[in-house]
């Protein structure tokens, strides 16, 4: 049972695609998953990963502090992809308990193309509503926010506390 519950983890993960821009002269971007291969020793009890050569210069900045530092399980439940990257920015600001952020700059920070999500009342619903229940669902992490306004009607900023949640022993 065990067995099948990591195989499962770790598909979730190979999965998972996103892309990299490559910085060469070309201005190329690829493609990726998180995985290249993964290889389960089931009589030693190990898991192997193999990680696609393309993101070795962002693994080896891990130990520069250039990371966010997370455990899966309180990811892999997620089906919104702006849960996830929703989680990781709070992750990063777990400490400081408060996050006050622009508007468009929280849709930069989520890759929402520009155009997209236009209507605030649909954004709210579909990307900050749905990230916020799975975060407090899934997560070790508990976030609740508020909206900033300019004038009478429109939103600028967004206000998200975010605060970690102790395990029970």
């Amino acid at each position: 049972k065990n067995v099948l519950n990591i195989k499962e983890a770790i598909k979730k993960i190979a999965d998972k695609s996103f892309w990299v821009e490559l910085q060469d002269e070309d201005d190329t971007e690829v493609l990726l998953r998180w995985l290249d291969r993964v290889y389960i020793a089931k009589g030693k009890g190990t898991v192997t990963v193999k990680f696609p050569i393309e993101l070795a210069p962002y693994l080896l900045k891990i130990k520069d502090g250039c990371f966010t530092q997370y455990a899966l399980a309180n990811v892999l439940p997620m089906k919104s992809h702006y849960s996830l990257r929703l989680y990781e920015l709070f992750k990063s600001r777990e400490t400081i308990g408060k996050w006050d952020v622009s508007l468009s700059k929280l849709k930069e920070l989520l890759f929402i193309e520009s155009g997209t999500y236009e209507d605030y009342r649909v954004f709210r619903v579909k990307v900050i509503n749905t990230a916020i229940k799975e975060i407090c669902n899934y997560s070790d992490l508990s976030a609740a926010y508020e909206v900033k306004r300019s004038g009478s009607r429109s939103i600028t900023n967004i206000v998200f506390h975010v605060c970690g949640i102790e395990e029970e022993a």
